[in-house]
């Protein structure tokens, strides 16, 4: 019974979790009006990126002036990457700041 009531409240858990980063994720994107902050492509698919990672600025992670909203790329082909992954490439998938994205903005943005 208390591993079935633990589920519940873990479920519960990540379910509010996933459904606050899909709201935060929508507020950014809408704020910029769909369109990535670096090369300008315009979709409804561009990604919603945190300046202050996910992973370590627990304070911002909700917080719609800490998103950026960066294209994903062309497919999963690898063609053409995105800003978002190219972003990565260059500084890493953790730990990252908005320092990074400021710099990585300044030298990408045409």
């Amino acid at each position: 019974m208390l591993s079935l009531f633990y589920f519940s409240l873990n479920h519960e858990k990540i379910y509010c979790r996933h459904n606050l980063h899909d709201e935060w994720s929508k507020k950014v994107r809408r704020r910029d009006k769909y369109k990535c902050q670096i090369c300008g492509k315009k979709s409804k698919w561009n990604h919603a990126h945190h300046k202050d990672g996910y992973d370590w600025c627990f304070s911002g992670r909700y917080i719609i002036s800490n998103g950026v909203t960066l294209c994903q790329g062309t497919g999963k082909n690898g063609k053409k990457k995105g800003c978002h992954n190219l972003f990565h490439d260059k500084y890493g998938r953790s730990k990252n700041t908005k320092y990074q994205y400021e710099e990585f903005r300044r030298d990408n943005t045409n």
